[in-house]
């Protein structure tokens, strides 16, 4: 169908849920809405023709498809002179990355005793009182009388309330704590949070989440493929060179800093000096510190 308003609304769900799929797969695909909502392009790569031809091509139904439904309706409302489209630089997650490479190597030489740096796992056994507390809780949820449906939204307040006295003594309250559902998912909102204006600033090396959510978020420019790095996002070298912590002092300005320590991948833990160090600069320079 040429025209993609001529589409029933369960058509435009199709489109977008295919098109969705083709974007897992690293094509530049264009989002295609419903007539209310004018669409907004969004390419893997922004200018190149065979991308936005392999992008173009969604399928509409079993068997019937359909080039770029959305054309005809940016015909009747073009996007605002003011709209930058949107840009996602096509990468790669670091550890699937170290995966590939690890396997070609032992499909070579399989005989290969390597000691792999990638994304880790675990190897011990949960502890028995880790495992009881588990199962307990999980067959609460199978009795009317104990049944607690969706908990609470900063987690549990007898475990916060655990937390804040066994592991910080009672040095922080209760409800400043909060129970995520991991590393990723925190540093993701905190991004969503800042938005895609700033300049964030990370170790070199570091947990490449920071890098990557800088990327989803639209903050960074393109990539040296020589460096690996990208542009508008200042690195933060720490090696061996510099105890593996940064030169402050040189440091380009940057609106928000990511600090782990225990730094992943080195193991390097930052002293007290440096902490105290790092939050004087922040403080004088204006950024903010996710640490």
């Amino acid at each position: 169908r040429k025209d993609h308003r001529a589409l029933p609304q369960h058509d435009h769900a199709e489109v977008n849920r295919r098109g969705a799929r083709h974007a897992g797969l690293g094509l530049g695909v264009r989002a295609v809405y419903p007539p209310s909502n004018p669409p907004h392009r969004v390419d893997g790569r922004g200018q190149e023709p065979e991308l936005r031809q392999a992008a173009s091509w969604v399928r509409s139904k079993p068997g019937r498809r359909c080039a770029d439904p959305g054309r005809h309706h940016r015909r009747r409302h073009p996007t605002p002179s003011n709209h930058v489209p949107t840009r996602f630089p096509i990468t790669s997650y670091l550890f699937p990355e170290i995966g590939r490479r690890r396997n070609a190597h032992l499909e070579k030489n399989p005989d290969a005793n390597i000691i792999s740096l990638g994304i880790g796992d675990t190897t011990m056994p949960i502890p028995d009182h880790i495992l009881s507390g588990l199962v307990g809780a999980a067959s609460e949820l199978g009795v009317k009388e104990t049944y607690s449906g969706y908990g609470a939204e900063q987690g549990k307040a007898g475990l916060r309330e655990k937390i804040a006295s066994k592991l910080y003594n009672d040095k922080i309250k209760p409800e400043e704590v909060f129970v995520s559902d991991g590393a990723k998912c925190d540093i993701a909102r905190l991004q969503m949070m800042f938005g895609s204006k700033v300049i964030s600033a990370v170790q070199d090396p570091s947990y490449p989440v920071y890098v990557d959510t800088s990327v989803m978020m639209g903050q960074t420019g393109t990539m040296d493929t020589d460096k690996s790095q990208f542009d508008n996002i200042v690195y933060m070298p720490c090696n061996p060179g510099n105890g593996f912590f940064p030169d402050l002092k040189s440091m380009p300005r940057a609106d928000v800093i990511y600090f782990c320590s225990p730094n992943n991948p080195t193991g390097a833990a930052a002293t007290k000096s440096q902490l105290t160090e790092l939050v004087k600069h922040a403080s004088e320079q204006v950024h903010i510190l996710t640490f």
